[in-house]
């Protein structure tokens, strides 16, 4: 009798522990499949949140590439068309010196050629610097230093080719300048070597009817050009200028920044800044017909 209640006992702790087991396999597998899905959950939001990111991020390039893309096509318009302005003044010079008699006619005609072609290959000089700049570009913020330096590099050829006297005075004193020196030159280091500001410098300097800007900055030996593809060399390793456009306008702009904050007179008269390639397309058209 005993042993049968025993052997009962056994049973019923067995069945028990057997509904145990089952009960812990049964919420160990739905735990399983809870955890599942809260992976598969994790899973699913990040690898969104990653495929948006991603998405945002290309789109950001593919907007910086669109923008990029189109401001070289404009770029490439406005090089081809002052080359070609550039090398047809240097035909004409060449041609007025070698047929002309020597007259005042002849004087001022090559006067005409001398400071156009010179205006172009300045102006040339920025155009290629920014499109070999944006073939470098790498982010948006090389973008925004792109078209702030063009910004500032459009604003000196306005001001050279509209014949401004403080221009035509800061090309002759940095031209003064590089010679005496003989390294780079800002604007802090003129005023360190002369002693004086800037804009006193430009208010001593009285050049009216003597030279003009693009004579200061660019030599002789520009005019000698022919061909395209050396004036496009001659350009990008600065060949023929007495000081770097990019300092020019580095000057110009501090100058300007300088005035602005005390009233002065200003070289840089345009807050404009060109951030658009829309805008940067009608820059050049804007400047002045004699340019």
């Amino acid at each position: 009798m005993f042993e049968d209640w025993k052997n009962k006992r056994k049973a019923r702790k067995a069945e028990s522990q057997a509904e145990k087991k089952t009960k812990s396999a049964e919420t160990l597998a739905e735990s399983t499949k809870t955890v599942h899905a809260a992976t598969k959950k994790l899973s699913a939001a990040t690898s969104k949140a990653a495929s948006e990111e991603w998405f945002a991020k290309y789109l950001e390039r593919d907007q910086l590439r669109t923008a990029v893309d189109e401001a070289r096509r404009n770029l490439f318009i406005q090089r081809d068309a002052l080359a070609k302005r550039m090398l047809n003044l240097n035909n004409e010079f060449k041609y007025i010196s070698e047929n002309m008699p020597d007259t005042p006619k002849k004087a001022k005609e090559l006067a005409r050629c001398s400071n156009g072609s010179k205006n172009a290959a300045y102006a040339l000089a920025v155009v290629i610097d920014a499109i070999e700049r944006l073939d470098d570009l790498q982010d948006e913020y090389e973008w925004r230093q792109v078209m702030k330096d063009l910004t500032h590099g459009y604003k000196t050829i306005n001001a050279i080719s509209t014949g401004s006297d403080l221009m035509t005075r800061l090309a002759f004193l940095f031209q003064k300048a590089k010679m005496e020196m003989k390294k780079d030159v800002t604007v802090d280091a003129m005023e360190a070597y002369y002693g004086k500001p800037i804009d006193q410098l430009l208010a001593e300097d009285d050049l009216a009817g003597t030279t003009t800007a693009a004579q200061a900055l660019v030599d002789d030996s520009a005019l000698s050009y022919a061909s395209v593809d050396k004036l496009y060399d001659a350009i990008s390793y600065g060949a023929f200028f007495t000081a770097s456009p990019e300092e020019v306008a580095k000057a110009a702009s501090m100058q300007s920044d300088r005035a602005a904050a005390t009233g002065g007179s200003r070289i840089f008269t345009s807050e404009e800044e060109y951030t658009n390639p829309s805008d940067m397309n009608s820059a050049l058209s804007d400047l002045p017909s004699n340019f």
